[in-house]
């Protein structure tokens, strides 16, 4: 909920006294290395322009060894690396 704009952490605890999350949804996390244009835009923030330009970085790369590599993509929204890691995970075994 602290990513909802807007939202004093007053009224964050008051909604965390009345809400609950029963069952956390599963993440599969995305090879960030490996991922086609489809899988990447699932992940929040990234929309089909950024997954081009994160394919095109890693081609030029050879792949990612870092998620702070993803800072030099063109078009990175650079405020919302946390969450987009939540989503991804580097594997350089192929």
């Amino acid at each position: 909920m602290q990513d909802v704009y807007g939202l004093t952490p007053e009224v964050i605890q008051k909604l965390l006294l009345d809400f609950t999350v029963k069952t956390p949804r599963q993440i599969e996390k995305i090879n960030l290395n490996t991922a086609s244009v489809d899988q990447l835009v699932t992940v929040q923030h990234i929309d089909y322009d950024l997954a081009h330009h994160i394919i095109e970085q890693r081609n030029l790369r050879e792949g990612f060894s870092s998620f702070s590599e993803l800072l030099k993509v063109k078009d990175f929204p650079v405020n919302k690396i946390g969450i987009i890691e939540l989503y991804l995970q580097i594997d350089n075994t192929n």
